[in-house]
Parts: C-alpha cells; sequence; structure tokens
C-alpha cells in the first residue's frame, strides 16, 4: 500500500511565490517571506513526508527554540535568531529557510520546489532491482533497449541530485531480460526481471483488484466491469511528458479494434483505477456472452498468446456507470 500524505495549504494568494513538495503547494504569498509559524508548519509537512527525525520545539517564557536536522532557529515573539553572530530577522525568504535547514530544492517558475520523494538506494539482486525510497513514490520504471530505467514523474532526490517530471533517474543494464512485475511496499520496490518475451501476456482484471499492477511494456492490461458497452484507454498522463505515448496508442489501436468486434463505443478518457504509462483497456461489458468471448477476441487483436484470467464470473464483476 503506498502512502498518501495530506498537506495543509497556508493562506494561497495568486501571481505569488510558493514553497511546495512536489506539486503541492504548501505556502504562497505576495511577499514572499516566512513568519516563524509558518517555518514550524511547513517543517512538520516536510518531516513527515520525507520520514526526517520529527522537528523538537522546546519553549521558555518568552523564548522558542525549534530544531530540525541539526540546525536551531529562536524566537523571543518578535524576531528569529539564526545564529550566533547572526542579525535577528522577523520573516524568512523560502530560499533563506531551505538553504539554512540544508534542505533540497530547485527554483522554478516563481515556485521553491522539494522533493516528493528520495530514493535512499538501488541496488540489482540477481534477477532483481530492489529501490529503497522515502516519501510518495514519484518515479516509474520502463524498459528501453537493453536497459531497465527508472523515469521520475515528480520531483525525486537521488544521490545529491534532483530529477524532475520525465527526467532519467538511472538505468540498469539487463540484457536478455525485462520487467516481469513489480512488487510494491511501504518504502520499498522490488522490480523482478523476467527473459525477454516472457512479459508478453494477457492479464485480465476485475476493475478495484489489487493486483492491478504496472505491466511489461509487451503486456496488455484489460480492467472489466459489467456497463452499457464501452472500451475505454486512458490519455497520456501529462506528468509522463510524453513517455507513455506509445503504450496509449498500441492501447488505442487494440480498443477501437475491440470496440468495433464488440458493438460497444470507444472513448479515450482519464478513469480512476487504470495505471498510467501501461496498456491498459477498461472494458465495460454488457452480457456474460461478451465476457466469455473476450479472452479469444484479445488474442486475435493484440497477437498475444498466453492469457492470464483474474475474473471468477460475469456476475461477480462489478459494474460501472460511466
Amino acid at each position: 500500500m503506498r502512502k498518501a500524505i495530506l498537506f495543509l495549504l497556508i493562506p494561497l494568494v495568486l501571481f505569488g511565490v510558493d514553497l511546495r513538495v512536489g506539486r503541492e503547494v504548501l505556502f504562497s504569498s505576495q511577499s514572499g517571506m516566512l513568519s516563524f509559524d509558518n517555518i514550524v508548519l511547513i517543517i512538520q509537512a516536510i518531516s513527515e513526508l520525507l520520514e526526517y527525525p520529527p522537528p523538537k520545539i522546546v519553549s521558555n517564557e518568552n523564548f522558542t527554540a525549534l530544531e530540525f536536522n541539526d540546525k536551531v532557529i529562536g524566537y523571543d515573539g518578535k524576531s528569529m535568531i539564526l545564529g550566533e553572530g547572526k542579525p535577528q530577522t522577523e520573516f524568512l525568504t523560502p530560499k533563506e529557510f531551505l538553504e539554512f535547514f540544508y534542505i533540497p530544492y530547485v527554483y522554478e517558475s516563481n515556485s521553491y520546489i522539494v522533493p516528493e520523494c528520495m530514493i535512499l538506494n538501488l541496488r540489482k539482486i540477481g534477477g532483481s532491482l530492489e529501490v529503497t525510497y522515502v516519501g510518495n513514490p514519484a518515479f516509474i520504471y520502463r524498459m528501453s533497449g537493453d536497459s531497465l530505467v527508472i523515469l521520475s514523474t515528480g520531483y525525486v532526490f537521488y544521490s545529491g541530485e534532483i530529477y524532475g517530471p520525465g527526467e532519467t533517474i538511472s538505468r540498469f543494464r539487463v540484457r536478455g531480460y525485462e520487467i516481469g512485475k513489480v512488487l510494491e511496499g511501504e518504502g520499498k520496490d522490488v522490480v523482478k526481471l523476467v527473459k525477454a518475451g516472457e512479459g508478453k501476456k494477457i492479464l485480465m482484471f476485475p476493475y478495484g483488484s489489487s493486483l492491478i499492477k504496472p505491466l511489461s511494456p509487451l503486456g496488455l492490461g484489460v480492467i472489466l466491469a459489467k456497463g452499457k458497452g464501452s472500451v475505454i484507454v486512458r490519455p497520456p498522463a501529462p506528468e509522463l511528458k510524453g513517455l507513455d505515448i506509445e503504450s496509449f496508442e498500441n492501447g488505442k489501436k487494440i480498443g477501437e479494434s475491440l470496440a468495433r468486434k464488440l458493438g460497444y463505443t470507444f472513448e479515450i478518457c482519464p478513469v480512476v483505477g487504470v495505471p498510467p504509462g501501461s496498456t491498459y483497456l477498461l472494458v465495460l461489458l454488457k452480457s456474460e456472452n461478451d465476457w466469455k468471448n473476450l479472452a479469444e477476441i484479445l488474442r486475435e487483436l493484440s497477437g498475444i498468446e498466453k492469457t492470464i484470467d483474474y475474473t471468477d464470473t460475469f456476475d461477480s464483476l462489478p459494474v460501472l456507470e460511466h
């Protein structure tokens, strides 16, 4: 189960300066200045997401000390004290704040952006790649030639660098192998590699199944529900910056042909529950007969012979209104 983080937005003012974690705005103002209270809230959010040791706040009469990442700010109710010999100040800019606490960031379009994810370790063990991280997993795995590539879908910190959307974080040469499946855990992914060609299979799932995951580039995923008779393909995801165009075009080609075969409508629509970046179809079946014939039609249209069906019966499929 991936961890979701909710953020508290400190009042948003349009056309000001933002401080973000990934795409989530933590602070925005026209002046771009942070008060001591602002800094406390921002640090609490950042430490929760990136699993830093939480900040320590010690108050004594009219003085408060905030300790985070081995740095301390004092506050006397009017001004912040950044250390011996440094001038007192009522406010800090986001740049001053981030650099004082050694928090990595990039500056883009009036926004100071803290990475939403830190990859701690990449380790290839036998036929697997183990990825250890903290934060939101803003990255995906793709094959490029004979290499397994890790691509950023957000802002990711790894080995002293910040990688923005669409950038290559790392690549591993895996000649003769491809991505078989990805086992997702809390703070750790294990990418299982299989011999090239073994990932070429059709996988059929009921809508909402926990088994729905990113696929091998050679695979086809089909998510099933009962409905009005539609074949739906998810459009390219903006955050992937064109990296999923090939899987989208492949899904569109198969989906249009499947819709014609079944007499269904074909749609391109963003749908919850359909993973981005893999070739997936969402099929809303009208009848049990269509469900029984589906695997054979898909094999014919895709040229993929191997099929694994995780659906039990037509009646067991959920109903999805669309």
